[in-house]
């Protein structure tokens, strides 16, 4: 049992890992349709299945995929770091806080 436990675990991971390096080379413009997509890729859900009034935490993020997320949308343009996404509660808070700092720089808090 604990062998499947860390198989699964690993293969999650380097799916993950997959997924984030393609994704990594070309930034997308930050939409709310491209958050949606990003925070279910990390949660392994579809879009639709996201609820954007969930704890990020509490939906299983942890900080690793936390600095991976905001790396991916400091690329697409948004000035946030990860101290501003602690201080937020819910993805809809998120969503707000990068929507209104798209086009700026990347900030040194991250």
């Amino acid at each position: 049992m604990k062998n499947t436990v860390v198989k699964n675990t690993v293969v999650k991971n380097t799916v993950l890992m997959n997924a984030v390096v393609e994704r990594t080379h070309m930034p997308e413009s930050l939409t709310p349709e491209s958050f949606r997509a990003d925070l279910a890729e990390f949660l392994y859900l579809r879009p639709d299945e996201v609820d954007l009034e969930e704890n990020p935490l509490d939906a299983g993020l942890d900080s690793l995929r936390i600095v991976t997320l905001l790396e991916r949308w400091q690329a697409a343009g948004a000035d946030v770091g990860f101290v501003d996404l602690g201080e937020c509660t819910s993805f809809a808070q998120w969503w707000q806080l990068l929507a209104e700092r798209q086009g700026g720089t990347a900030r040194a808090d991250t």
